[in-house]
């Protein structure tokens, strides 16, 4: 079982990358667009408008842009005139700091997820983890896009 696995692993690596999958959940879809919504600078939008234009509950919406909010992205104000706006310029946030916001974790496998001691000695004495470390790297670098880049080249 595992033996033969590992064997597969170490010898047809290109079809594990294939089939491996990061799956971002419907908070950080989102996180992104409501980020999306807000790039033009000095709007305030209200919850309404942003519900109704992104197609996101009402009730979901709230505790999307609390996150957004902790994270230094977004900005709100009360009154009247309130609503939501970005707090930083959309050419400086980055894919990859929406999805640490709302995800647990951004890492494709355990070992990165861990501090147990015994898994770092393990670590050192597995080839698929430099593997896995690889293709950690190249999703990072594949996430760091701004939204101003994803908006203006896709």
């Amino acid at each position: 079982g595992d033996v033969y696995k590992r064997q597969r692993l170490l010898i047809y690596p290109d079809y594990y990358k294939e089939v491996m999958m990061l799956k971002l959940n419907k908070t950080t879809d989102y996180a992104i667009r409501v980020v999306v919504f807000l790039r033009k600078p000095g709007q305030w939008k209200t919850k309404i408008e942003i519900s109704e234009e992104m197609g996101i509950p009402r009730k979901y919406l709230q505790a999307v842009l609390d996150k957004l909010r902790e994270a230094g992205i977004v900005d709100s104000t009360r009154g009247i005139n309130g609503g939501y706006t970005l707090k930083k310029e959309w050419y400086d946030i980055k894919l990859i700091d929406i999805i640490k916001t709302t995800e647990a974790a951004v890492n494709i496998n355990t070992f990165n997820d861990t501090e147990d001691i015994n898994t770092k000695q393990l670590k050192s004495y597995l080839p698929v983890q430099s593997y896995f470390d690889k293709v950690q790297n190249e999703i990072e670098a594949n996430l760091s896009v701004t939204i101003q880049d994803i908006v203006n080249n896709y």
